[in-house]
């Protein structure tokens, strides 16, 4: 397989011998590897849930169900440990080492990437590079730099992302929407509606025994 530039995305070089770097640009500074600084501020379902900026769903890839959210306020995309050891790719060193800025605050050095993952969408491939990330709550996050390289538009109201090819196609990603009887929404929910001003109420219930009612409690 062809190794693809991390830089500028094209194949059949890699990003420390890529046409697009600035004079003087070098891969190291001082001896040391540089450094780069992401954002990542949706990690948890909760917090996706709560969030009016971020589209949820369900994809293939690695011939697997991943669990995919789509954060225009990632700066990259990015794959958990877990589900990165499930693919046949060896993961790629990083150019340059990545900082991952957590939605509290803390640093997460991110040094490794599996480069052109196949995300299949609507019978499409649109391929990304992954970094390689320790998070919980889902398998991938495609961030801006997947995003704006397919022309996606994310619709949060409706939950629905539209792309469009290079060729102008246009076609869309949208989970199916579980029917329920019981409407049930998460405590981040909760407190996002609260502070917009909704007025909530505590309601207490009791279960009654097993074996019902007895002559005396009536």
């Amino acid at each position: 397989m062809a190794k693809t530039c991390f830089k500028c995305r094209k194949p059949n070089h890699l990003a420390r011998d890529c046409p697009m770097k600035k004079s003087g640009e070098s891969g190291k500074s001082g001896g040391q590897k540089m450094i780069a600084t992401t954002r990542v501020y949706s990690l948890t379902t909760d917090d996706a849930t709560a969030s009016n900026d971020v589209v949820t769903g369900t994809l293939m890839l690695f011939s697997r169900y991943a669990s995919v959210l789509f954060d225009s306020g990632a700066t990259h995309s990015f794959i958990s440990n877990h589900y990165a050891s499930l693919s046949e790719r060896l993961p790629e060193p990083l150019e340059t080492s990545m900082f991952v800025i957590m939605p509290l605050g803390e640093h997460i050095n991110c040094s490794s990437v599996l480069v052109g993952c196949p995300v299949g969408i609507q019978g499409s491939i649109l391929p990304t590079d992954l970094v390689i990330f320790n998070m919980f709550g889902f398998d991938v996050i495609l961030g801006m730099d997947w995003l704006s390289q397919n022309h996606a538009c994310v619709d949060c109201f409706n939950m629905r992302v539209a792309f469009k090819s290079k060729n102008g196609e246009e076609f869309s990603f949208q989970e199916p929407q579980e029917s329920s009887s019981s409407c049930v929404i998460s405590t981040m929910q909760v407190v996002q509606l609260l502070r917009q001003g909704c007025t909530g109420f505590l309601a207490s219930l009791v279960s009654p025994p097993a074996d019902g009612l007895r002559l005396e409690d009536i």
